[in-house]
C-alpha cells in the first residue's frame, strides 16, 4: 500500500490495525499529529514525510520501520514499543524524542539531527531488573543538540558514534551523553566525535564523562578511556572556580600528547631546540661583533658548530650525554652572559624532558602496555 504526496489537514490515528503487507508513506505532509497504534508483520516505510505535530509510534513492528529523510517538528514518542529495527537516516527531530523502554534489535540514525533531547534509556522493570538489550546501533554523523540518555542499556553489537562514511560528517554532542548503568560492546567507537565545551552550571557532565570513562575501561578501549578522563577533568574545571582550575587547563592542553609521537617530537623537542639555537646565535653575534652589518659580523664556523652541538646535546634524553658539553659552556658564553642564556637553557631542558616523557608514554599506549 502506497500513500504518497498527500496533505493531511487534521490529526490522523491508525489504531488496532494489523499490517500484513508493506506500507509506504512517501512525501506526505501531516499538519496535525500522526499516531500509529498498530501491529505489523511487514516493514513500515515512512520516507521523506513532514510531521508538524507529534508523532506517536506504539505497538509491535516485527520488521521495523524506516523514518529516513523526514522532518518531525513535534515530539516523537515510541516508548515501550517493540521494534525489530528502526532506520532514520538524515532525519531532523526538532523537539524531544523518546524511545525509552523500547525493545529494539538494531537502530541506525546516521546523519540525523536531534535539536532537543533524545531518550534511549532502558526500563529495567521490563527486563527482570536488568538493563534492556539493544543490538547494532549506528549514530554516525549525528548532531545531538540537547541531552542524550542511553542509561540502563546493554549494547550487544557494534555501537558507532563516529564519522558518517558517505558525508564525512562527525558526530557532535552538545552535552555529555548519559550511559548510567549501561554496558558497552567492545566494538564501540567515538572516533572523531566532537564534544562541546562543558557547562559551568553543575557537575553532572563530569559524572557523565566519568561513567563513560569507566565503561570504556571495562572494554579496554584505552584511547577513549583517556579521552573521557580529559573531558571529565575539563567539566570539573568549568564547574570549579578555585585555583585548581589552572591544573585542569594544563591537563586539557597536554592530555592528547600521550597518544602521539609526532606532537611531542615537534612541539616539545624540535621547536624548543630550533628556538634555543636561534637565541644563542643572535646573542653571540651581538656580544662578539662591533655592529650588526654583515661586513663587521662574519660567520665563525667553529663557534657555529659548537653552538649547534651544545643545543642538540641538550635536546637528547636525560642519559648523561649532555654532560659532555657542559665543560665547554664557558667557551661559548662569558660569566656575565650566563645570566642571560640560563633561562633559555632551562626552558629547553624542561621542554625536551617533557617531550621524551610523552614519547615514552605514547609508545606505551601505542603497544597497549599496562
Amino acid at each position: 500500500m502506497l500513500i504518497s504526496e498527500e496533505r493531511f489537514l487534521t490529526d490522523i490515528s491508525i489504531s488496532n490495525y494489523f499490517f500484513k503487507t508493506g506500507v509506504l508513506f512517501v512525501g506526505n505532509e501531516f499538519l496535525g499529529n500522526a499516531n500509529f497504534f498498530a501491529l505489523a508483520e511487514c516493514p513500515i516505510y515512512f520516507f521523506g514525510n513532514t510531521v508538524r505535530g507529534s508523532f506517536i509510534l506504539q505497538g509491535k513492528y516485527e520488521n521495523g520501520i524506516v523514518l529516513s529523510n523526514s522532518l518531525f517538528e513535534g515530539g516523537v514518542f515510541s516508548a515501550n514499543s517493540t521494534l525489530n529495527q528502526i532506520i532514520a537516516e538524515n532525519a531532523i527531530f526538532k523537539k524531544w524524542v523518546s524511545f525509552s523502554g523500547a525493545n529494539i534489535a538494531h537502530v541506525t540514525f546516521d546523519g540525523s539531527s536531534f535539536l532537543s533531547s533524545l531518550d534511549f534509556s532502558g526500563d529495567m522493570a521490563l527486563n527482570d531488573n536488568k538493563p534492556q538489550t539493544i543490538g547494532r546501533a549506528n549514530f554516525r554523523g549525528v548532531s545531538f543538540g540537547g541531552p542524550v540518555d542511553f542509561s540502563n542499556r546493554k549494547f550487544l553489537h557494534s555501537t558507532q558514534f563516529s564519522v558518517q562514511p558517505e558525508t564525512r560528517k562527525q558526530t557532535i554532542f552538545a552535552q555529555a551523553p548519559q550511559f548510567y548503568n549501561s554496558e558497552l560492546h567492545q566494538n564501540t567507537s567515538f572516533d572523531s566525535a566532537v564534544f562541546n565545551s562543558p557547562s559551568s552550571v553543575d557537575s553532572s557532565e563530569a559524572r557523565a564523562y566519568s561513567t563513560l570513562r569507566h565503561a570504556m575501561s571495562k572494554v579496554q578501549a584505552n584511547r577513549d578511556e583517556h579521552r573521557f578522563l580529559a573531558l571529565e577533568l575539563d567539566a570539573e574545571r568549568a564547574f570549579d572556580k578555585n585555583a585548581t582550575s589552572i591544573l585542569y587547563r594544563l591537563y586539557r592542553m597536554f592530555s592528547g600528547y600521550g597518544f602521539s609521537l609526532r606532537r611531542p617530537i615537534i612541539l616539545l623537542i624540535v621547536v624548543p631546540t630550533l628556538l634555543a639555537f636561534l637565541i644563542y646565535g643572535v646573542a653571540t653575534a651581538l656580544w662578539n661583533c662591533e655592529g650588526l652589518s654583515s661586513l663587521q659580523c662574519g660567520i665563525d664556523p667553529s663557534l657555529f658548530s659548537r653552538l649547534l652541538a651544545f643545543t642538540l646535546l641538550h635536546s637528547l634524553p636525560p642519559l648523561g650525554i649532555d654532560k659532555l658539553i657542559d665543560g665547554n659552556i664557558h667557551s661559548l658564553f662569558a660569566d656575565e652572559q650566563m645570566r642571560s642564556v640560563l633561562p633559555v637553557i632551562v626552558f629547553q631542558k624542561i621542554a625536551t624532558l617533557g617531550g621524551w616523557f610523552f614519547i615514552a608514554l605514547g609508545l606505551r599506549n601505542l603497544f597497549r602496555m599496562k
